[in-house]
């Protein structure tokens, strides 16, 4: 075995990464959400019901706003049932690294045996992931966030086991990421997920596992292939994106429907911000005259927060905006690509000749969500020497989709290799 560093190895916290043998985060995020939406339950049925039941006139639309909080509550506690009724089913699998650690430059692998009876053809899936975990803010206003740096995803090799399905897989992991460091405000995680949709309780399982850089990067005995997911053409999301072959040539087209829950989303938070807190305020502002000198200062300090609002809002608003009616269009024809963008019907087009294209770029830009679980977006470009790009698709949802289209970009382009970018590590501690 290579030789390892006394950190995080020899963490106490960590047994299992003692022996290989990880033990999935079941046990504890059944807890964690239990805690959490008890706690968000407690803080706001009480406040709800107490102003409902006090405050007889109060407007519509502020119970409506207030009832919101409540609302999250019952989500919240359906949430935490799911977690108990998934840890009930399958308990706290074990996962059985095979190497161990995990090498950078070398493979992540292992096996583990899930209480699930085995039927042949079930599709399960495993993901490996490097996040980096950070804290930022201080004090009552701090807050943990979890940016995905690099990420891997397939199908997991399944056959009749002990408990009934034991599932096996190994990724090829590049040198150039970071080590698992000690849990703290600012580290770095390597995370597996395993995922399957069953009729019931689903799958979801997740470990945590300890990757290195070893003096000479260790390679898995599992006699199976790495594990890639590449989707095939027939099964790409129309949603998404829609290839083509037009007397032109190759056709890429990313439909504006492709953004619409975040650009849902981004729309429901910029009404928050314009409307709710404006009203709030500006009807807080008529209840002060300014003839004396508090109602001049808490006019202006009303104010000023009206217009950050409002701004916000409104910044918040055109984004939601973009992502819900922009479209992108990729045409690449025997002497030039074509990226041509539409917003509301606005073209706006960028050319390169083909011959002047020198890098095709394949990189992460975005996540929706946390964790092992976020939705990882990428960005594909070409470039020319001197500095101009053109934009081959954008907002692409996941590394296997994001790498079918650069295969079929290159073989269009006569180009079969790119380069890709995973997000640098950037401790938040330092900077």
């Amino acid at each position: 075995m290579a030789k390892l560093p006394d950190l995080p190895y020899t963490d106490p916290n960590r047994p299992d990464w003692h022996h290989g043998r990880i033990g999935s985060t079941a046990a504890k995020e059944r807890w964690v959400y239990l805690g959490f939406a008890l706690f968000w339950n407690a803080v706001a049925q009480p406040i709800f019901w107490l102003l409902a039941l006090k405050e007889k006139n109060l407007e519509l639309w502020k119970i409506t706003l207030v009832a919101l909080f409540p609302l999250v509550g019952f989500w919240l506690l359906y949430l935490a049932a799911i977690k108990w009724l998934q840890w009930r089913r399958f308990g706290q699998p074990v996962l059985e690294m095979d190497p161990f650690p995990g090498s950078l430059g070398g493979e992540v692998g292992g096996t583990s045996e899930l209480p699930l009876r085995y039927r042949m053809g079930r599709k399960i899936e495993v993901s490996l992931s490097c996040i980096h975990e950070y804290v930022s803010g201080s004090g009552k206003n701090h807050s943990r966030h979890e940016k995905v740096l690099w990420r891997e995803r397939g199908t997991a090799f399944s056959e009749m086991g002990l408990r009934g399905t034991r599932i096996k897989f190994k990724f090829a992991v590049p040198e150039d990421q970071p080590p698992t460091s000690a849990p703290s405000s600012d580290c770095i995680k390597w995370v597996v997920h395993i995922a399957c949709s069953l009729a019931g309780t689903d799958l979801d399982q997740t470990f945590k596992l300890l990757v290195l850089k070893t003096e000479t990067p260790l390679r898995s005995r599992l006699s199976l292939p790495t594990t890639v997911d590449t989707p095939e053409p027939r099964k790409l999301p129309a949603s998404l994106v829609r290839l083509s072959q037009t007397p032109q040539g190759l056709r890429i087209l990313y439909p504006a429907s492709r953004n619409r829950g975040a650009g849902l989303a981004m729309l429901i938070f910029g009404l928050a911000f314009t409307a709710f807190p404006a009203v709030f305020l500006l009807a807080d502002i008529g209840n002060y005259g300014t003839d004396d000198a508090f109602g001049m200062i808490f006019t202006v300090f009303s104010g000023f927060f009206v217009v950050v609002f409002l701004g916000v809002g409104l910044l918040i608003l055109a984004l939601g905006l973009y992502a819900l009616f922009n479209s992108l269009e990729v045409i690449i024809t025997p002497e030039v690509v074509i990226s041509r963008r539409r917003w509301l019907g606005i073209p706006v087009t960028r050319v390169l000749a083909r011959r002047d294209i020198d890098t095709l770029v394949n990189a992460i830009t975005g996540q929706g969500g946390q964790g092992a679980k976020a939705t990882v977006q990428y960005r594909l470009e070409a470039l020319a020497p001197g500095g101009q790009r053109v934009s081959l698709g954008d907002g692409v949802k996941g590394r296997p989709l994001a790498r079918y289209l650069m295969q079929a970009i290159g073989e269009a382009l006569g180009k079969t290799e790119w380069t890709e970018y995973s997000r640098r590590y950037r401790s938040k501690t330092n900077t």
